[in-house]
């Protein structure tokens, strides 16, 4: 934890903000496709990234040091929607080819492809030399213990939206992770 500390670090908001203040770390919001540039002219030390963004963002060349969090240290989720009204306005056929191409069969369609950029990203941090360290034990125990109000607080609120027992809608988010990280 203590490596963290004192680096300037770029992030692009939302909850990664919220995480990297939580562990104390120096941040700047900045945009992702700013993140050559940041690192490359010494403005930024590090920045907090999936490891596709090696080679999105042509930084590995740059980075010496990449550490990886077992689980991840944090999730953005995308969403794929339609204008409600445009729906309606579909045919029965075009409506079906919609909603088979939607849900859990988009979700693996993209999972695979981002799991195969990720692949190629490792690839290349090998062939650049990049330090690959996965985050120890102790490490991974400080951050969650750090970080455990901030989720505290997304269960309360995700509760008071609606979210019937969000406590483990988390556990069993957290379960299909651990699974697919087998």
């Amino acid at each position: 934890m203590a490596d963290l500390q004192g680096l300037k670090w770029r992030v692009g908001g939302g909850m990664v903000n919220e995480i990297s203040k939580t562990l104390g770390m120096n941040v700047t919001l900045k945009p992702a496709p700013d993140s050559y540039e940041l690192l490359s002219g010494g403005v930024m030390d590090g920045t907090l990234f999936p490891a596709e963004s090696m080679e999105s963002f042509k930084i590995d060349k740059i980075i010496k040091h990449a550490t990886t969090f077992p689980g991840g240290l944090y999730n953005t989720s995308f969403v794929l929607m339609m204008n409600q009204d445009k729906y309606n306005k579909l045919s029965p056929e075009e409506k079906k080819a919609v909603d088979d191409a939607s849900g859990e069969v988009a979700s693996r369609i993209i999972g695979r492809a981002r799991d195969k950029v990720d692949r190629r990203a490792f690839a290349l941090m090998q062939a650049n030399n990049i330090q690959i360290v996965k985050a120890d034990a102790k490490f991974v125990a400080d951050v969650k213990s750090k970080t455990s109000a901030l989720e505290a607080k997304w269960v309360k609120d995700a509760e008071a939206k609606g979210l019937k027992d969000a406590g483990k809608v988390l556990a069993d988010f957290r379960a299909e992770i651990a699974k697919a990280s087998k």
